[in-house]
């Protein structure tokens, strides 16, 4: 099978001794180990670029670039490759060559470090040259507390309502409270949406955000937990669902995010996984679980080949997958898909978020423009790129038939400025403007004349018929009958009347409709073409 989509996922490092996983041909992975520098027993992320280029990889203590080497800029970081999720890379919204590293601390160190975040700049020189950069972190924003307190090692990015921004969410030191930071193109929000629970729990353990950004599953060692999440407001909604387990660190949608995975690692020695349907109206209901005899599953990632791979509490060689995740009834585990020639496979997978590379928010910007008008004219106030997926909000202190809607119509009998908000999902506004409507009494003053008769010299004067009008007057349609009653023109690009229309000593009915003042009219009456020669 083809899959269609970007490759920024395409290479994975992970463990000790630079082991890997190669996804460049997608229907046929390939174990790596020649990411030689890094050691991560737990936290690590991988970006590369959309044709699957290895732009740079990280524990959160350190980053290295595609050459396999440091960046310049880029150790002493607050990660800590023992934490689950010491490190999650994130585009920055808008720049391409630009991504947010967003590291925890471990739970040895009680999450003392916080959440910080550096920015990796590709067009930085790096290890490379002017022409050829490697890209580094940026010495303005490297290592930037986010967080007063200390943190968990739970780390994710739940995807915004509006489809491009995003939320980095973390959960305390203090295991009862959730922060959610707001991610946009502005930048990062400092302030958190935080969300608390009188919960008890464990600082490790995975926490992950379903591909909608609706739902957030927490790996809590001995439990999970399953949360709705507002992600317009960044809060978690009230009330949530536990499961007791055993040692639950990892967690996993589905590729077409109806299903979860949790990793269950140490049940007598065994290991086991369960899968919840997200959609059923009794969600732990649906537990279904699927045994093992001797893998104990840890650390899980959805691969961009749409399969889910596992690490194993029983080796440091193995990677399991689960080949058709959709289908939690027939998951089909293929146990030792790829087998390591050294101990190398510790517990962690990357951890990295990387939205649709469609821009699916639009430009919303408005047009519209300033009108002169008669007075006490009807005015249709239409916006030239309206959008029916969004809202139209006018504001103003005349008669309007509607404050909502792209085209208002508006009774005026004054010079008036009108203002426009559009607004989109999550009620967020995303762009204002006005409308000068100006009073003109000149163009009250109409005036309209056709011609009786025209002639067919060619002498260039009067071979045409032309249609004299002043004021507020737009001209919709003209139509020419001969003396059978034949219609012989219609349309009102007078310029295109021509002699083959106009026959010489010929009299010809016409019917006008016209627009004056706003008010739809018709006129008739009869030319008469005369040949002068």
């Amino acid at each position: 099978m083809i899959f269609a989509q970007d490759k920024r996922g395409a290479i994975w490092y992970f463990g000790y001794g630079g082991v890997g996983i190669d996804f460049s041909d997608v229907n046929n992975p390939t174990p790596l180990d020649n990411g030689a520098n890094m050691a991560t027993r737990e936290g690590c992320t991988s970006v590369c670029d959309s044709n699957g280029a290895l732009l740079f990889y990280s524990n959160g203590e350190f980053i290295w670039d595609s050459s396999q080497t440091p960046m310049p800029n880029g150790s002493n970081l607050s990660g800590n490759e023992s934490a689950t999720q010491s490190v999650l890379a994130a585009p920055v919204i808008g720049e391409d060559h630009r991504y947010y590293l967003f590291t925890v601390d471990a739970h040895e160190n009680s999450g003392a470090k916080g959440l910080r975040y550096s920015i990796v700049d590709m067009d930085l020189e790096g290890n490379g040259t002017l022409s050829e950069p490697k890209g580094d972190i940026d010495p303005a924003h490297k290592d930037i507390m986010l967080t007063t307190g200390a943190v968990s090692e739970k780390l994710t990015i739940a995807k915004h309502k509006n489809e491009r921004d995003y939320w980095v969410i973390v959960k305390t030191n203090s295991l009862n409270e959730y922060h959610a930071f707001l991610v946009s193109e502005e930048g990062i929000a400092t302030t958190p949406i935080t969300t608390s629970f009188a919960v008890s729990g464990n600082p490790r353990g995975a926490l992950v955000a379903s591909a909608d950004g609706e739902m957030l599953v927490e790996a809590d060692i001995n439990s999970v937990n399953i949360y709705d999440f507002d992600n317009c407001t960044g809060k978690i909604k009230d009330g949530y669902l536990t499961l007791s387990t055993s040692y639950t660190y990892g967690v996993c949608f589905s590729p077409n995010d109806s299903i979860i995975y949790f990793a269950d690692g140490i049940v007598a020695g065994k290991g086991r996984l369960f899968t919840f349907d997200r959609y059923s109206n009794d969600i732990l209901g649906s537990v279904d679980t699927i045994a093992f005899s001797t893998i104990r599953p840890r650390a899980m990632k959805l691969g961009i080949d749409q399969k889910i791979y596992f690490t194993d509490f029983s080796s440091t060689k193995l990677i399991h997958t689960i080949q058709n995740p959709n289908d939690r009834f027939n998951p089909q585990i293929k146990d030792s898909t790829f087998v390591f020639s050294f101990p190398g496979v510790r517990y962690g997978l990357p951890n990295n978020y990387f939205p649709s590379l469609i821009n699916i928010v639009e430009d919303k910007k408005l047009a519209i423009n300033d009108t002169t008008i008669c007075s006490e004219a009807p005015i249709s106030i239409g916006l030239a790129n309206k959008d029916s997926s969004l809202q139209y909000i006018w504001t103003n202190n005349i008669s309007m038939d509607t404050l909502e809607g792209s085209s208002p119509l508006a009774y005026i009998s004054q010079s008036i400025t009108f203002h426009v908000s559009t607004v989109g999902v999550c009620s967020q506004i995303l762009d204002k403007d006005t409308t000068t409507i100006t009073i003109s009494e000149e163009l009250c003053n109409t005036q309209l004349f056709i011609p009786n008769a025209v002639s067919l010299n060619s002498d260039g004067i009067n071979d045409y018929l032309n249609i004299i009008k002043e004021g507020d007057i737009v001209i919709d349609q003209f139509i020419l009958y001969d003396r059978y009653g034949k219609k012989v023109f219609d349309n009102n690009h007078l310029n295109e009347l021509r002699n083959g229309v106009l026959f010489e000593n010929s009299a010809l009915v016409y019917i006008l409709t016209y627009t004056e003042k706003g008010i739809s009219k018709i006129k008739t009456g009869s030319i008469l073409a005369l040949n002068n020669e």
